[in-house]
């Protein structure tokens, strides 16, 4: 079965490149070279690259589909536009480039004895759109030995092994006699134009600085310097000591930077005793010097008051033992026309103190007449908290629009504090719903809104051998469009009213279209025997072998693959 349907696809494939359409012929491409090869599926490609000195303007590939090229073929254009350049006197061309948008670079050098001069670049580079290099042609200038050193005081200098006073690249090396140490660099070379890389060293006396004993309970440990001119050390304590003073010193010009450390006994912090309030990270029975310790509050909603973390520091806390208190409310103002009590007497509105309101006789409280303080320091949500006389909003009658209450009364008004949303209805004008608050007093937030009716699109004519869910609606609204059995719907089911200054009008309507019958289809052609193919294009015999390659058919002479 597999090997069935290999050579199914195989035969499919054949047919493909049999049956595809040639593209025109591409034969010149100048200043350059093309490569063709086929493809996946057997499409032809080519592949373009121009000759030295040239770039290439446009696709580096193209492919025909469909009896048409992907693209036009590329131009190859040449970067010499640029002034013919000689190469400098006493040198050579040492790289040449050309990026791929066209801009050529040369590297220049010199021959041997020879130095690029330094006021020029070693490169220059052509500008392909404009015609001009970035800069002149270097020179090459002869190499010119350094001039001789003279010792420094109190040091020598000595050449290099291998190098001499006359050579362009001569190296020396410098050296300090006995209490002198170096201030600059080791060694110097010539490069060639008669200087020396860098400026020579000098050599300084060495003054020593008084000797340094160990502390008492403690050590002291020599550390090797980079400078011969300077000394360093660095002081430890014994176990059970702490060090008093900088543990780093360095001497130079004979003077110690630092005053010499001392080791005393380490002296623990106390136990701290922190407030019931606070919880203490970590504890422990002894705290050593340098222990740090951090506090939390015990409740969350509590606000620390001091230090969050101390320190241990010669036997004493370095911070301010911290206390966490509650947040406190702000107190709340009486309503107009009445009075406020709580339950704390000290003044200060403290979690769980809970606020009562009242009013004057004759007077209605409307929202919440208790108030609780929370634990983080806010009350419970209350809107209103307002006294006033016991009226009513007027009642909301629009026969274009439903009004709804979100709180009912058994009054036929709704009471002080509800809500009424106001919503137009079908057909007309605004949309969106209008919400109104009765506020104390007797009135709304604002003024009920008005609805006005939207136009209306004139009476939609019937639609032959379908049906319509309505003839005439408002503008923003729309009918269905239903086909009869045996008839297919072409164009949209929805036909909508729409605005046109201040009348209405249809958009474009669908139509019914009588289902076409369905005949049987031919029937396909034999496929050829699977012993012996014959190819329609080129008319050659072609044996399939015991295992057929899948992949793509190659004409004679053509590769598979482009070049690597």
């Amino acid at each position: 079965m597999k090997r069935h349907l290999a050579l199914l696809l195989f035969l499919i494939n054949i047919w493909r490149v049999s049956t595809v359409r040639v593209c025109p012929e591409i034969n010149n491409f100048e200043d350059g070279s093309m490569f063709k090869y086929l493809g996946e599926l057997g499409v032809e490609e080519i592949r373009f690259q121009c000759s030295p000195n040239n770039y290439l303007s446009g696709p580096r590939e193209i492919r025909c589909v469909n009896g048409s090229w992907s693209a036009d073929p590329p131009v190859c254009q040449n970067v010499s536009r640029c002034s013919f350049i000689p190469q400098p006197e006493h040198g050579s061309f040492k790289r040449e480039y050309i990026a791929k948008n066209g801009n050529m670079e040369v590297e220049f050098q010199c021959d041997e004895g020879y130095i690029l001069d330094n006021r020029y670049d070693a490169a220059i580079r052509c500008d392909a759109s404009m015609g001009f290099w970035s800069g002149p042609v270097p020179s090459c200038k002869l190499m010119t030995p350094c001039i001789p050193l003279s010792e420094p005081i109190h040091g020598s200098v000595n050449l290099k092994e291998g190098s001499m006073w006359e050579d362009p690249h001569a190296v020396i090396q410098f050296d300090c006699d006995d209490g002198y140490y170096r201030v600059g660099p080791e060694s110097l070379t010539c490069n060639g134009t008669g200087f020396w890389n860098q400026m020579p060293p000098t050599c300084h006396e060495i003054i020593p600085c008084e000797a340094v004993s160990a502390p008492t309970n403690g050590h002291v440990v020599q550390l090797q310097s980079r400078d011969a001119g300077s000394h360093r050390v660095m002081f430890y304590c014994d176990e059970g000591y702490m060090m008093q003073g900088v543990d780093y010193n360095r001497c130079e010009k004979g003077v110690w930077l630092n005053e010499m450390p001392t080791c005393v006994v380490q002296a623990n912090c106390p136990v701290p005793q922190p407030d019931p309030s606070v919880r203490m990270l970590p504890i422990s029975k002894t705290y050593e010097d340098r222990s740090i310790i951090s506090f939390i509050c015990i409740k969350s909603a509590q606000i620390m008051s001091g230090s969050k973390r101390m320190y241990c520091k010669g036997g004493k806390w370095q911070g301010k033992m911290p206390v966490c208190n509650d947040r406190l409310c702000t107190q709340l103002t009486p309503p107009l026309f009445g009075s406020i009590t709580t339950t704390d007497k000290s003044g200060f509105v403290k979690p769980g103190t809970v606020t009562t309101f009242a009013c004057n006789e004759g007077l209605t409280f409307y929202g919440t007449t208790k108030r609780t303080c929370s634990v983080w320091g806010s009350y419970t949500y209350s809107r209103w908290s307002v006294c006033a006389y016991n009226v009513s909003c007027p009642n909301i009658s629009n026969a274009n629009a439903s009004v709804k209450s979100a709180r009912w009364s058994p009054v036929p008004y709704p009471e002080v504090l509800s809500t009424a949303q106001v919503k137009c209805n079908p057909g007309f004008n605004p949309t969106y719903n209008q919400y109104l608050t009765c506020e104390p007093g007797g009135k709304w937030s604002r003024q009920p809104r008005t609805c006005i009716e939207r136009p209306k699109c004139p009476v939609h004519p019937p639609i032959m051998n379908g049906t319509l869910s309505a003839t005439q609606t408002h503008v923003g609204q729309g009918i269905q469009v239903v086909c009869d059995d045996g008839y297919v719907l072409a164009g949209s089911s929805h036909i909508a009213c729409r605005q046109r200054g201040k009348f209405g009008y249809w958009s474009l309507s669908p139509s019914c279209r009588k289902i076409p019958e369905v005949t049987e289809s031919p029937e396909l052609p034999e496929l050829p025997s699977l012993e012996t193919v014959v190819v329609p294009a080129t008319g050659l015999n072609f044996v399939p072998p015991a295992l057929p390659p899948l992949g793509g058919f190659a004409p004679p002479n053509l590769p598979l693959s482009p070049p690597e």
